[in-house]
């Protein structure tokens, strides 16, 4: 018996697809793993467990979709999107909802004990205490439905109603504590209701200038979110087109149109009942008959019965001349005709482009002109233009991109815009077909000098950039070596994309792709060093919806956290992918100044067994026996503490792939093969089996016992395993919500050779 010493070093190709399983002669197999679930592979090599994912909040739906607000790296903000619901939130704390009224007081106020306030009708007495912070105590009152009251960022009282139907009504009581409180008398409404269904926040695109956010869709017109100064001020509001860009719908001897006044307010006569009201609102241009003036039909005027006439509101732009004019446009978007579906900033100009009846259409802005889109003149550089896809097929507009160049994706391929000029204008600019593998309607991600889509047959991840050694524009295939992971046919569809950059100590980047199974998909990328690698992560639930906000964990540095809509037993969750050493998933905290045992507030957890942790809340913690939650969220530990966390368990899986032993050097698969143990090389571990082998990381002496935490470890250890094979492999797994991080592993085997 011959033995044979099978080292695995490296892990930065991922998991493999099962196509790959016999191509041992490849760089990527040797550095590929058959499995990795509820890992991320490390560019340097090495494998970690995934963190765990903090409970953040409750959603009303699976569907909701969630974004980031980039003011500034320190001022980055996650907006959750529901059902015709909006909600803000900063540093994992809520700030701002469409379905709060809110009243806002003076920072640092002070009050005399005794004086009443009336919310909503009731009555509340500020029985103690001087400063605004006993008032947040004193307001909170049960006796007041859907009434909370709460202390912002900035030292000040805030009363908010959770709108249930009514707005927020406040009155003095005895005294003057609302004057006191910098609060005032009177009824507040609701903000503005958001538009947007359930069926469609997935898929709203977003572009951001300072502190406002452009958001569009094809089915919306688009709006406008903006942050009013203080973290908890926000408004959300219609776009205003001042002037749009214009289409002819018509030919020209289908209808024409005769506007009676050129200068004031005026009606409008088409030579058939064209006008309902569909054109309320609408603005319409004309030709140069009429010296190109523009009007806007008066918004509410028209009825559903069509009309040969229609009044308008005073001239945006003066007509000149008379008569009928058979060569008008109307506005590009519409109710009727759609909206932009995609939006973007390049060269102080907005774009906007792939509404439902143009759908190949793009439009731009006037140079530092957002909301004029006016394309009449096009000798001027400044002014707005559209462009309409020269191509044979439909390509649906879906994404406009802007790095160092602006760039159209479309359902059929990619476009790069040029011009001769520096600059783009209306008179120099031209779409050039660079790819043709056509895009999903999935947010893109960029990475360095790469922008990251998913294709439309939802197969493939690709990376659109530019190879200096064809001298053209490429699409990097990135899942052909795990091309297992998407495929629409096995539920395995993408349903998102993030991208995350230098997670924790790891400089590692990860892009992530919830899938339609409930699966996260996790892409390790480094294309300055081509790392590339894929790795899956599983939990007791669904991931839907992805983004990365940078936040600020309570130690005063922001730091890039990626946040996820899960669907789990007892609702939806926001949740955040921790930085801390906790490995639970959907975990909740609980803090008290002195040891006990009897905890409450875990209702998401609720009639669910969990694993647990106390004592602390990194790698020093101790595991605790598993817990059932009980309905009302409490639960009882084994002991009594002042620091405990619970979660929902998972298990990290990292499986090799077959080793191929060199047998009279010739590769050799098949035959049976002995295997007699592994060497594992490791980071910090706490804990650790190995094909199937417990490792043990205690030493059971004075001073580690089962009531201290795991001591981590950091170099070599061996297991002796056993059993015969033909395809012999390394199996890790960790089922304790611990750390572990794998370098490397080593198996020894024996083998007969005969001949």
């Amino acid at each position: 018996m011959s033995v044979i010493r099978l080292a695995h070093t490296s892990s930065t190709q991922g998991e493999l697809g099962p196509f790959l399983n016999g191509r041992y002669d490849l760089d990527i197999y040797k550095k590929g793993l058959e499995t990795a679930e509820n890992v991320l592979l490390l560019p340097h090599g090495g494998v970690m467990r995934t963190p765990g994912k903090e409970y953040i909040a409750t959603v009303s739906d699976p569907n909701t979709a969630i974004y980031s607000f980039n003011f500034n790296n320190e001022q980055e903000y996650l907006l959750v999107f529901e059902n015709q619901q909006l909600t803000i939130f900063k540093d994992k704390i809520l700030v701002w909802s469409n379905l709060l009224v809110r009243q806002k007081g003076t920072a640092n106020a002070t009050y005399t004990s005794g004086q009443t306030i009336i919310i909503n009708t009731v009555s509340v007495t500020l029985s103690t205490g001087t400063t605004i912070d006993d008032a947040v105590i004193d307001i909170n009152n049960a006796s007041i439905p859907n009434v909370n009251a709460l202390k912002t960022s900035d030292n000040k009282l805030a009363i908010d109603n959770n709108f249930t139907g009514n707005d927020l009504t406040l009155a003095e009581g005895t005294g003057t504590a609302l004057a006191d409180l910098g609060l005032s008398a009177g009824t507040f409404t609701k903000p503005v209701l958001p538009i947007w269904l359930i069926a469609d926040v997935a898929t709203l695109q977003f572009t951001q200038d300072k502190d406002i956010a452009i958001i569009t869709h094809r089915n919306y017109k688009p709006q406008i979110l903006t942050r009013n100064g203080d973290h908890d001020e926000w408004t959300l509001s219609d776009f205003t087109f001042n002037t749009f860009p214009y289409f002819r719908y018509f030919d020209t001897d289908q209808i024409t149109l005769n506007p009676n006044n050129n200068t004031i307010a005026g009606t409008v006569t088409a030579s058939t009942a064209l006008f309902t009201s569909a054109w309320n609102g609408k603005q319409i241009i004309f030709s140069t008959t009429r010296g190109g003036g523009i009007i806007k039909i008066n918004d509410g005027s028209l009825t559903s019965t069509p009309s040969t006439t229609a009044a308008y509101d005073i001239p945006i732009k003066d007509l000149t001349g008379s008569g009928a004019d058979d060569l008008w446009k109307e506005q590009l978007w519409s109710n009727d005709r759609g909206w932009p579906h995609t939006t973007t900033k390049f060269q102080s100009r907005l774009f906007m482009g792939g509404s439902i009846q143009r759908p190949m259409t793009f439009a731009a802005s006037k140079v530092d002109e957002i909301f004029e889109f006016d394309d009449t003149d096009t000798t001027m550089k400044a002014f707005g233009f559209n462009r309409t896809l020269s191509t044979q097929q439909v390509h649906k507009i879906l994404h406009i991109a802007s790095e160092n160049n602006l760039l159209i994706f479309t359902t059929q391929g990619e476009f790069e815009i040029t011009s001769t000029n520096a600059a783009l204008a209306p008179d120099d600019i031209q779409a050039n077909p660079r790819t043709q593998f056509g895009s999903a309607d999935i947010p893109l991600a960029t990475i360095d000098n790469e922008i990251l889509f998913i294709t439309r047959n939802l197969k493939e991840l690709r990376a659109y950039t530019f190879d200096e050694r064809s001298n053209k524009f490429i699409g990097k295939q990135y899942t052909i070596i795990a091309h297992h992971l998407l495929n629409p046919t096995d539920n395995k569809i993408p349903l998102d994309t993030a991208f995350l950059r230098a997670f924790r100590d790891t400089q590692s980047n990860f892009v992530f792709i919830p899938r339609s199974d409930g699966e996260l998909l996790t892409l390790t990328v480094n294309v300055e060093k081509s790392v590339l690698g894929w790795s899956r992560q599983k939990t007791n639930g669904s991931y839907k919806n992805v983004t990365v906000v940078s936040t600020d964990h309570g130690d005063g540095n922001s730091i890039e956290t990626l946040y996820m809509v899960v669907q789990r037993a007892n609702g939806t969750f926001i949740e955040a992918l921790t930085h801390t050493d906790i490995y639970l998933d959907s975990y909740l905290l609980g803090t008290n100044a002195t040891p006990k045992t009897t905890w409450s507030g875990a209702s998401t957890l609720k009639n669910q067994l969990v694993d647990a942790t106390i004592d602390a809340f990194d790698d020093t913690a101790i595991v605790h026996s598993t817990l059932t939650v009980a309905n009302d969220g409490t639960f009882i530990t084994d002991r009594a503490t002042t620091k405990v966390a619970i979660g929902l368990n998972y298990v990290s899986t990292i499986k090799t792939m077959p080793f191929a032993l060199i047998l009279g050097g010739q590769v050799g698969r098949g035959l049976p093969i002995r295997m007699v143990k592994a060497e594992v090389n490791m980071f910090e571990t706490q804990a650790l089996t190995a094909n199937g082998k417990t490792m043990k990381f205690r030493t059971f002496d004075t001073t580690s016992t089962l009531d201290t935490p795991i001591p981590p470890l950091t170099g070599t250890k061996e297991i002796f395993i056993s059993g015969v094979t033909q395809d012999p492999a390394i199996t890790l797994t960790i089922d304790k919500p611990v750390k572990a991080i794998v370098l490397s592993a080593l198996i020894e085997v024996e083998v007969e050779i005969t001949g």
